[in-house]
């Protein structure tokens, strides 16, 4: 069970902190896409907004996927 509300945790912060990691994230990607470009190979580009989304809905859907387990798993249903 700990095991559960840990993950549960980690996708509450992520939730709380989607910002700084998409643009921390974004800095990472724009290092890996100049190596690519510079070897010829063409890669699309995020956008900060759309990381921020995805950050955020990763984290949504880690939250209610361990709010599900821990509901599935309690003893009195």
């Amino acid at each position: 069970m700990l095991l559960e509300f840990s993950r549960l945790l980690a996708g509450v912060l992520i939730l709380l902190f989607h910002r700084r990691i998409a643009d921390f994230m974004q800095t990472q990607e724009r290092t890996v896409l100049v190596v690519f470009r510079q070897r010829g190979v063409r890669l699309p580009d995020l956008t900060n907004a759309a990381a921020r989304n995805v950050y955020f809905c990763l984290g949504l859907f880690i939250c209610c996927y361990q709010m599900f387990r821990i509901w599935t798993t309690l003893p009195g249903r």
